[in-house]
């Protein structure tokens, strides 16, 4: 989660600029899922996160910056048979995004994707507003991101980024 963070707070850095939004559907079959962006997705990365994180193997990181917006989806496969603590993943993953990306939590609320648990969450910093969903979804914590530079509150339109968010069979 670490590594995400940093990847969204360098992202964020950079000087972006202002425009209209565009939307098509973004499928990624190796990973699982299909989302609305707002143009294809040019951030991937594969993170080994084995050795410093129980139960965790492999992060999967695409997104994309356009215009004043940086889009975030994030895939953890979680290891292991154990019984996962869902609503503590869900809070220690929260937590840690938030201190990560050196943000104000402003709030978040309890969500399901159909029968998946998950938390909507909204926090600030200088540089913008962030707003996200994270989801434990069949043993693999997911998390979709979007950061507004230098933008006080979140934009309607951006809800069907979350919303448009199917897994795949």
């Amino acid at each position: 989660m670490k590594n995400i963070i940093a990847l969204c707070c360098l992202l964020l850095a950079t000087n972006l600029c202002y425009g209209q939004l565009t939307w098509s559907k973004y499928t990624d079959p190796d990973h699982s899922f299909s989302i609305l962006m707002p143009a294809t997705p040019t951030i991937t990365s594969s993170i080994d996160t084995s050795t410093e994180m129980t139960d965790i193997g492999h992060v999967y990181i695409t997104g994309l910056i356009k215009d004043k917006y940086l889009f975030l989806v994030s895939t953890d496969d979680l290891g292991g048979t154990s019984k996962i603590n869902v609503d503590g993943m869900l809070k220690t993953n929260l937590t840690a995004f938030c201190t990560s990306s050196k943000t104000e939590l402003i709030g978040s609320s309890d969500i399901m994707l159909g029968n998946s648990k998950g938390l909507q969450f909204t926090s600030k910093n200088a540089d913008g507003l962030f707003v996200g969903r994270i989801y434990i979804i069949n043993r693999r914590l997911v998390c979709l991101a979007y950061v507004i530079k230098n933008e006080p509150k979140a934009d309607p339109e951006l809800e069907k980024f979350f919303t448009s968010f199917t897994v795949l069979k």
